[in-house]
């Protein structure tokens, strides 16, 4: 009991540094912040309040609502957002622990090796912050298996009904998860005669189901839509995005070859022995990509979409390990396999760490052609090739200076004023202002005028940004600001402003700005 409990803190330890080490919070974040405070405030669930009908420009319904009540007892979000994640986090690596030694305790250095493997993906860790509700969404998708069939003594149908509940109201395209799983394991559960695995099967499912069609019922009453405005926005099937997925999951590969060899070797390894509960974890690996391949792709980094099934990925390798480093036993494991196993998990274990130092363990020319976030440009046009740790920064320091934006607009433009801009997140939470969005998640007559997604290649962009139009577009509709930015230290005055129009300022540090930073801003009238 001592060492598994060693195993368990020096695991957490690990995870929570490398939690420290990337926490930060991005611009999406800021979007569920904005709905959360004007819900919390009376407003509704409204990103520009003096819009009618609303849109629903967020994806994490649940995790609006956590954060509306936190603000309602006085909890920031930017606070409440890191709690919560950082406790999913750590809540997800206890309980994959847990399950590791109900499903293969009798293997001591299997569950301290499944532990450790968890603690120790980068990915997990990086998401256990950021403003967005990731972690808790591939929580209650463990959860969700983990009561069916995680437990020897059978099934736990109401925490699974719950965390199914869970799933689907955290994330848009929760319920999709929610029905592989219990379809997974309504068919697995019939195959072993099971009946208690394929009821509970068949009561998570409804249970998931029931709460996605009222949750679909309530979004048409409230919003006027059967779906979110984003997955519209998003969404789109064409060669290009099909491509750009394509690139997307394989990239994540290249960037995490410790991953592939895990989902390689399991079934290598378990041969015969696994149970179906790892066969399941085990498909959930395709699924995610399939998924990933089909909505275009992610520009976020460290491969957000593909989260849900890391955990059950390295559950069912701890479990196909387990057989042959089991003490005492070696009828049905390789003939001295119990090295090479415990070498393959270093191995494994060791793939997964260069990239949080932006060290590759790949050829960079294959990278490189499996580039991906195609809005970041170099002088020349070529695409700018990022790490995932550079795009983890880039997020990161851009929401800080989004956020600062926000805070010099809310200071010097009048409260009823109107902005356009492209990143919405940190700028309209701090500003209060209406804002135009030009990539259209709160703007959907953006998506009227960007219906296709078949672009020519000098057209391509990042996922999510698809259907970017000119700040130009919003003319019609008489914004005060067409254009805001920051002008920080040592950039050049820009050109072109027209006096008693557009008004470029000097930002005082008494409010915390740097000193010589000077605020944009561009009127929407013309001469």
């Amino acid at each position: 009991m001592s060492s598994r409990f060693n195993c368990l803190a020096i695991s957490l330890a690990i995870f929570l540094l490398f939690v420290w080490r990337f926490q930060f919070l991005c611009d999406d974040g800021y979007i569920s912040f904005r709905y959360a405070y004007n819900l919390a405030v009376g407003n509704g669930l409204v990103y520009n309040p003096s819009v009618t009908p609303p849109v629903e420009g967020y994806t994490e319904f649940l995790w609006v609502l956590l954060l509306a009540a936190g603000q309602r007892i006085g909890l920031s979000p930017e606070f409440l957002s890191q709690v919560l994640t950082i406790g999913a986090g750590t809540t997800l690596l206890v309980r994959v622990h847990a399950s590791a030694q109900r499903q293969f305790g009798c293997s001591p250095a299997s569950v301290c090796m499944t532990t450790l493997l968890l603690a120790t993906c980068i990915p997990l860790a990086v998401w256990s912050t950021s403003g967005m509700g990731t972690m808790l969404f591939v929580l209650a998708c463990f959860l969700t298996l983990d009561y069916l069939n995680g437990f020897p003594g059978g099934p736990r149908w109401l925490p699974a009904c719950v965390a199914a509940c869970a799933t689907v109201l955290l994330r848009a395209d929760g319920a999709l998860w929610v029905a592989f799983v219990g379809v997974a394991g309504f068919l697995c559960a019939r195959w072993n005669k099971d009946e208690a695995w394929a009821r509970t099967a068949v009561a998570l499912s409804a249970a998931g189901l029931a709460t996605f069609l009222l949750h679909t019922f309530w979004r048409w009453n409230y919003y006027g839509d059967w779906l979110p405005n984003t997955a519209r926005v998003k969404l789109g099937m064409s060669s290009f995005t099909l491509m750009r997925g394509a690139h997307y999951v394989a990239s994540f590969g290249l960037v995490f070859p410790g991953l592939v060899v895990a989902w390689l070797m399991t079934p290598i390894l378990g041969c015969r022995h696994l149970h179906p509960r790892n066969w399941i974890a085990w498909f959930s690996v395709p699924v995610m990509v399939g998924y990933s391949i089909f909505t275009g792709g992610d520009f976020m980094c460290f491969g957000r979409f593909l989260l849900p099934c890391l955990p059950l990925l390295l559950l069912a390798f701890g479990a196909s390990m387990a057989r042959h480093l089991e003490p005492g036993r070696s009828a049905d494991a390789l003939a001295g396999a119990r090295p090479l196993v415990l070498a393959l998990a270093g191995v494994v274990l060791a793939l997964g760490l260069p990239p949080a130092w932006s060290q590759a363990c790949t050829n960079k020319a294959w990278l490189e052609s499996m580039a991906f976030r195609y809005n970041a440009r170099t002088p020349d046009g070529s695409i700018l090739i990022r790490t995932e740790r550079q795009q983890w920064r880039a997020m990161k320091v851009r929401a800080q200076e989004w956020k600062q934006l926000g805070r010099a607009v809310a200071f010097h433009t009048d409260p009823q004023d109107s902005v356009v801009a492209g990143a919405i997140g940190a700028l309209g939470y701090f500003s209060s202002r209406r804002v135009f969005d030009q990539y259209g998640l709160v703007s959907p007559e953006v998506l009227l005028a960007r219906k296709s997604m078949d672009l020519k290649p000098k057209d391509w962009r990042s996922p999510g940004h698809d259907r970017q139009v000119a700040p130009t577009f919003f003319r019609d509709q008489n914004p005060d600001w067409i254009a805001v930015r920051l002008i920080i230290p040592g950039q050049p005055s820009p050109r072109g402003i027209r006096p008693g129009l557009d008004r470029l300022i000097d930002l005082d540090p008494a409010n915390g700005f740097t000193a010589g930073t000077r605020l944009l801003l561009v009127s929407g009238l013309q001469h």
